[in-house]
Parts: structure tokens; sequence; C-alpha cells
């Protein structure tokens, strides 16, 4: 598991307007399912400098390089931008978060208590994949020799949620990065390309 906390100088979640006019529209279409009337959006992360993005890509590269130390740059580089975007990737192709577009969040349920997804958020394994529980069971095998398994009603659980999670934010005009259940934009360049437009809204905000 890995933890971008503590890259970022600010306090403060910061997102373009659009898009926290979506998340508003994400809560109220949650609180009109039966069941998750008091179920609210929580947010973990939006905006980021490239500063920032420089800081987590190198810390996650290290990371990798530290637990596999017989992968070469390449090897590494493939890996890493799986989960953590470069922070040189031009003025136009920002790294999502960087164009405040982006958005990390998952649901709480009405005791505030997040409901279950499978993974903690930033976990960087399969299991973050968006689809990895459709098939009703766990089938991740030895990753980083910490094995643990759930119950296919556990699993079907937490498929419910992220089809939840993944509806609702599809319904305000969000797309999801398929990589990680978490992650969710509207208006950059993965947005774009999901609309079939050569162009996103929204460029970096630096």
């Amino acid at each position: 598991m890995y933890k971008i906390w503590g890259y970022s100088e600010s306090d403060k979640i910061s997102l373009r307007r659009g898009v926290i006019e979506r998340l508003r529209v994400a809560q109220d279409l949650l609180r009109q399912i039966l069941g998750c009337e008091k179920w609210k959006l929580k947010i973990w992360d939006g905006f980021r400098t490239i500063e920032t993005q420089r800081k987590i890509y190198r810390a996650y590269w290290e990371d990798l390089k530290r637990r596999n130390p017989g992968w070469d740059d390449s090897r590494i580089k493939a890996a890493v931008v799986v989960f953590v975007s470069s922070p040189q990737r031009g003025v136009d192709f920002p790294p999502p978060h960087n164009t405040g577009a982006a958005v990390d969040l998952t649901l709480v349920d009405e005791y505030g208590q997040e409901v279950a997804m499978g993974t903690a958020f930033d976990e960087f394994n399969d299991r973050a994949n968006t689809d990895h529980f459709e098939n009703g069971e766990d089938d991740i095998k030895n990753f980083d020799r910490l094995v643990w398994s759930f119950s296919r009603q556990e699993c079907l659980f937490i498929r419910r949620n992220r089809l939840l999670l993944q509806r609702i934010m599809k319904e305000a005009g969000f797309v999801n990065y398929d990589k990680e259940w978490w992650h969710f934009s509207y208006a950059d360049q993965a947005w774009a390309c999901a609309q079939e437009s050569d162009k996103a809204i929204y460029g970096s905000l630096e």
C-alpha cells in the first residue's frame, strides 16, 4: 500500500468549479438511492502542483526500485505510470490532478465510516482495478507477500459499492480511470478521450 499524504504543502483540497458542481450532482444522486439517503462523498485528493506530482512520482519510483532490485529503469517506469502520472507529460497533456479536474474519492455511510471498497485509498495493486471484483471472487495472488482473501459474499458487497460509486459519478458526468476505483475526472484529457474529443476543457492550473 502506498500513501501520498504529506507531499503537498497545502492543507486544502482544490478543484475546478465545474468539477465541484458535478460532485454536488453526484451527492444528490446518492441521496436518492434507497438505503443511501444519509451517505456522503468523501474526497481525498484534488489539484496537485507539478512539484507535488514530482515528489509522489519519485517516491513511488524509489519504493518500487527498493522492492524489486532486479528491475531496470524501463520496467520501473512502466509500473510507476500505471498509478502515478509522470510530472513531465508536457504542457498539452498535464498530469490529471494538475488540471484540478481529477478527484479521488469514496463513499461514507450515515456514521461517517468508509464503505467497503476492497482496498484502501492509494493501494497500488490489481485489487485497485475498478472491475477487479466483477467475477464475485478475489483472485489476487502473492502480492508483496501479504495475502488475504474475501469471501464470495464480501466480494459481492464490495462489487455493489464500487458499482454504486461508478453509477452516480458517471451520471454526474465523470469518467473513471479503470486502474483506480477511486479516481474520476471531468473535462481533463482522460474525460476528453472518453468523449472522443481531441481537446480537454481544462488544462494545467499552473
